[in-house]
């Protein structure tokens, strides 16, 4: 599990998401899942992103305060 401090830079919505891109690629997942990973997490506000980053990554990619 990654536990990333929503505070830090590693916080940044566009870190979280270049993260979740990598984990879902290690993960195999085929491109158009990762298009859609990505367009649900930009649907919303950040709690949202990080809640989406959470279930598309079974739950290894956790943004905290």
């Amino acid at each position: 599990m990654l536990m990333i401090d929503s505070t830090s830079p590693q916080g940044n919505a566009f870190a979280v998401m270049g993260l979740v891109k990598k984990v879902l690629q290690e993960m195999g997942k085929s491109k158009t899942e990762i298009n859609e990973a990505m367009e649900a997490m930009q649907s919303g506000d950040y709690d949202n992103l990080c809640e989406i980053a959470s279930d598309v990554t079974d739950g290894f990619v956790e943004v905290v305060s």
